[in-house]
């Protein structure tokens, strides 16, 4: 078994994360029944939870069957075991995740921490997020192609063999195609306040997940909105829309300054490891690239059957030949969107996705998993009769079966897939072929959110910006300094307030332990500086003022060093 047994877990961590299973499933099966999605929802869970529990015993690793899977479990182990000694710690340091992407390490730790290192409990999670994104597919579905959509999306998804794998194994995959699909929905729903603090905390999420996915749901949410407004230019206040652009931009900033903490080319450094431990092939240049895209919607090939694929790449091949018959579909559904400016929904973030999967190396057929659900909506979008879909999953067979010939150097090959082709033919001449399955296009989506959104006024902007000098004025602990210094300006307390700040800063070029050994020294520095408690009987109103006193105590200072007692300096001393 790859990784070590951390810790053993007790009775109450097990029976908290049955609770929450529990919660979880409740919840989801509620919200299935009043969606009317029962029944692709509980065979969605069935499937899942059948193979991943047969995977489970056949792999002969203890769960594990991909070098990331074992590296996902063996981190979130250690950082497991560091919570579990009561240390906090920087998840992305190069000891545990390595880099940025830090976020299902954190969950699977989380997972851990409270039953042990089981792998089965890991995959539970993924198996109930696999499930939880079939209604979420059929939402997006009734949202776009309405109601009547929402079942056979539903079912699509449910029952697509590589959703059903990558739900069944511990990998990130499942996460990130909820938190994708989750995400789009928001924005559809926009600009209810649930809507956009969903929608923020599932790029929040997926930041700290898969970068690439984040980016490619905010490009498209930009990009859709920037197609509405053009199409609404008479009724939309572009000032506004500036000014809340240049609002976002300066967000942006403050969040980097903040993750930076006044050294931005560590960070930069941070972010280049780990796109380096992606493994960007910067040598295929630009034709391997445009190369790279249509292969990664193809592969893996289910008819390359040598000793070297004697791995669980094998158990995709079922949905690859269900992907066969299905694109054609889809393709012919992204050709009937081609006048609607909603394709944006569906082209942007497939098309970014698959330009960011064709410059990784090694699992890009994974990657995948990201644009299925997308691409199982433009299935939607391209049916139209039973016989028509059959009749295109033949052609599609056809051409397999060239590219099989060409790839494998086997006529062989080729003609046994040409003859499955051709059965299917003979199959779909005897299907009904009335336009049954086909679904009306969306029509004016994006200028109705847009309208509906309202962009924000100057003066809101202005309010804002005066909201949050207000509250830097108001935390910033800079009186007695401004005092000493003659500054009483925002900017320069707030500049004080950095500055004293760096004094508990760690080394600048030990990124990876910035934010772990600060909130540590600030600890440390409080527990030092903390007079002893007196009488158990003490007021509140004097508890808080003695934590106040404590803090100020230790606070740095404007010209010497360190404000606390001699206690807490020989601490910090320790812990730097």
């Amino acid at each position: 078994m790859i990784g070590l047994s951390i810790f053993q877990a007790g009775p109450v961590g097990i029976a908290l994360f049955a609770s929450v299973v529990a919660a979880a499933l409740y919840a989801l099966l509620r919200h299935a029944v009043r969606l009317h999605l029962l029944a692709p929802v509980i065979v969605a869970l069935g499937v899942r939870i059948v193979v991943m529990l047969v995977a489970q015993l056949a792999s002969g690793h203890g769960g594990t069957f991909y070098l990331d899977d074992a590296g996902y479990s063996r981190e979130a182990a250690l950082i497991a075991h560091q919570w579990f000694e009561g240390r906090v710690i920087n998840p992305s340091s190069y000891q545990y995740a390595g880099s940025l992407a830090f976020g299902y390490q954190t969950m699977v730790a989380c997972i851990f921490l409270l039953t042990g290192k089981s792998m089965v409990a890991g995959k539970l999670i993924n198996v109930l997020l696999g499930t939880a994104t079939v209604p979420l597919v059929g939402l997006l579905s009734g949202r776009l192609f309405g109601t009547s959509t929402m079942r056979r999306a539903a079912w699509l998804m449910a029952l697509i063999p590589t959703s059903v794998w990558w739900s069944a194994v511990l990998l990130k995959e499942s996460l990130v195609a909820f938190l994708v699909v989750g995400a789009m929905l928001a924005f559809m729903c926009w600009p209810r306040r649930r809507a956009v603090v969903t929608f923020a905390l599932a790029i929040v999420a997926l930041g700290a997940t898969r970068s690439p996915a984040a980016l490619a749901v905010a490009v498209t949410a930009l990009s859709a909105l920037g197609a509405g407004a053009i199409r609404q230019r008479r009724t939309v206040n572009f000032r506004a829309a500036l000014t809340y652009l240049a609002l976002a931009c300066g967000a942006l900033l403050v969040g980097f300054a903040a993750i930076s903490a006044g050294h931005p080319d560590a960070v930069v450094h941070q972010i280049a490891y780990s796109l380096g431990r992606v493994g960007l092939e910067r040598h295929q240049g630009v034709g391997g690239v445009a190369v790279a895209i249509p292969k990664s919607l193809v592969s893996p090939y289910p008819w390359v059957f040598s000793r070297v694929t004697r791995t669980w790449d094998r158990a995709l091949y079922p949905g690859m030949w269900v992907w066969y018959a299905l694109l054609p579909t889809a393709m012919v559904g992204l050709w009937r969107l081609r006048r609607k400016a909603e394709v944006l929904l569906f082209a942007l973030p497939v098309g970014t996705l698959l330009t960011f999967n064709a410059f990784t190396a090694g699992f890009t057929f994974r990657q995948r998993s990201t644009v299925e659900p997308f691409l199982l909506l433009l299935v939607v979008a391209g049916a139209d009769s039973w016989r028509w879909v059959a009749r295109r999953a033949a052609i599609g067979y056809l051409l397999v079966a060239l590219l099989a010939t060409v790839q494998s150097r086997s006529p062989v090959t080729g003609g046994v897939i040409a003859l499955v082709a051709l059965a299917l033919e003979l199959v779909a001449r005897r299907l009904p072929s009335a336009a049954t399955l086909q679904v009306q296009l969306p029509s004016n989506l994006l200028r109705d959110l847009v309208t509906r959104i309202g962009m924000p006024a100057p003066r809101s902007a202005a309010a804002i910006i005066a909201g949050a000098v207000a509250a830097a004025r108001a935390l910033a602990p800079v009186p007695r300094l401004a005092a000493t210094t003659g500054r009483t300006g925002a900017m320069e307390r707030v500049a004080l307030l950095i500055g004293a700040s760096r004094q508990f800063a760690p080394d600048p070029h030990r990124v990876h332990v910035i934010w772990g050994s600060r909130i540590s020294t600030w600890a440390l520095a409080i527990r030092g500086a903390a007079p002893v408690c007196g009488p158990a009987g003490i007021a509140g109103g004097d508890r808080v003022a003695t934590w106040l006193e404590a803090l100020r105590r230790a606070a740095p200072s404007s010209r010497g060093p360190l404000a606390v007692g001699n206690e807490g300096q020989t601490r910090l001393r320790s812990a730097g």
